[in-house]
């Protein structure tokens, strides 16, 4: 079992948290321990497959969301509320719609999304810069985009520099596949998955947000978009906030549910 689950006998609803490029579960502890007492948690850990990943798919990130789902489904999960951060927030939309009949909300946190056709070709020329240097320079590189995410103004130097490292270390134990999911997640079409996604949907932005807040409504003019003054790392940064405002969208829909 790649990911972890936290069985709740008292709860028929799922939470499945899906974190980020080069992070892993401990992302969301804060979470976790929040709402592991309202809530069963299931808590991808796909780091680990992209560790393990032996190339026979083409698309590493089609694989870890496959990988995923077929977990999910092993451990018979129902009620599925989706909360994914960044390249999580992708494939938690991804799956919100493969299992739709399940889902009954998702949220998504500081994803790049809508993918515009210049957000695509500033990613394909960083990309290609990136697998064309050494691996000192990949790494300089790697740190400096990791840290262009965090915002100085509101987030703690400490919690920075602990997230940084870490997702370095993650990014060290196996580069060339970490470098190839980042790739393939760009091949998902959040465009589409948004226009089909039913049910409630709820993204939280970061200051400044990573996806495009006015295109993200005009496609799906339902969301509901929520500002936090943090860097990318949201629910890192501003763990507090970030708990207020997903037991908040979970309270809503029990009501919607009761209705």
């Amino acid at each position: 079992m790649y990911g972890q689950y936290l069985k709740n006998q008292k709860s028929k609803k799922t939470l499945v948290l899906i974190h980020g490029w080069c992070c892993d579960s401990s992302h969301f502890k804060k979470q976790i321990d929040a709402f592991k007492s309202k809530f069963n948690i299931y808590c991808a850990n796909y780091s680990e497959l992209v560790k393990t990943y032996d190339g026979t798919e083409d698309n590493i990130f089609f694989y870890c969301a496959n990988k995923i789902q077929e977990e999910i489904s092993q451990l018979e999960l129902h009620n599925l509320c989706f909360i994914g951060h960044s390249m999580g927030g992708n494939i938690a939309l991804m799956l919100a719609n493969t299992l739709e009949r399940e889902t009954i909300g998702s949220v998504i946190i500081d994803t790049t999304m809508p993918m515009s056709s210049k957000a695509t070709e500033k990613f394909n020329a960083f990309f290609s810069n990136l697998v064309e240097k050494d691996f000192s320079a990949q790494e300089r590189m790697v740190r400096e985009f990791i840290e262009s995410k965090c915002n100085t103004d509101y987030d703690s130097k400490n919690i920075i520099k602990t997230i940084v490292d870490g997702m370095m270390l993650t990014w060290k134990t196996n580069s060339n596949q970490f470098n190839s999911l980042l790739r393939d997640a760009f091949k998902f079409d959040s465009s589409a998955a948004l226009k089909k996604l039913r049910g409630p949907l709820m993204y939280i932005a970061a200051t400044p947000p990573s996806g495009n807040l006015k295109e993200l409504l005009e496609i799906k003019k339902t969301i509901d978009i929520q500002k936090v003054l943090s860097g990318h790392f949201v629910m890192l940064t501003q763990h507090a906030k970030t708990n207020e405002l997903l037991a908040n969208f979970l309270m809503q829909e029990s009501s919607r549910s009761a209705d």
